[in-house]
């Protein structure tokens, strides 16, 4: 809705998820990993990555459930795009070196992939809620 506020509950719900269950994951996940700074930051650059491409993949509508708006083919492209540059990019020792991170092991990327999906879960939970408590034809108050 062109005369609904940028600011609307929809938004405020999801920055206020992003608040309640990224922080502190993030925090428990980079000082856990303190010891091995390289590892902590790997760690956290991959973080901000996968979440970014969740958000972007759900960000489809603030209402409606993945499955009932999918997302565009040029929005998947875009998506798969990214995770292919950045699985090539690591590759390069340079590159690594440059971000200041190593290759993930393996108990990383499950981490990460299980991360996602809790924050994927979590955006389709507030989705079903704003759904539920704001019909779809009702404005935001501005």
């Amino acid at each position: 809705d062109p005369e609904e506020s940028v600011f609307s509950w929809d938004v405020i719900a999801f920055i206020g998820l992003a608040l309640v269950v990224e922080i502190p994951v993030r925090f428990y996940l980079f000082y856990s990993e303190l010891s091995d700074l390289i590892h902590a930051r790997t760690v956290m650059f991959f973080l901000f990555v996968i979440i970014e491409l969740v958000v972007a993949f759900n960000f489809r509508s603030l209402r409606f459930s993945v499955l009932k708006a999918r997302p565009h083919k040029w929005l998947v492209l875009a998506i798969v795009w990214e995770i292919l540059l950045v699985v090539f990019l690591i590759q390069i020792p340079t590159v690594r070196e440059a971000f200041g991170i190593k290759k993930p092991s393996f108990e990383d990327l499950e981490i990460l992939f299980v991360f996602a999906a809790v924050v994927f879960v979590s955006m389709e939970i507030i989705k079903a809620i704003i759904k539920r408590r704001r019909p779809v034809g009702r404005r935001a108050l501005a």
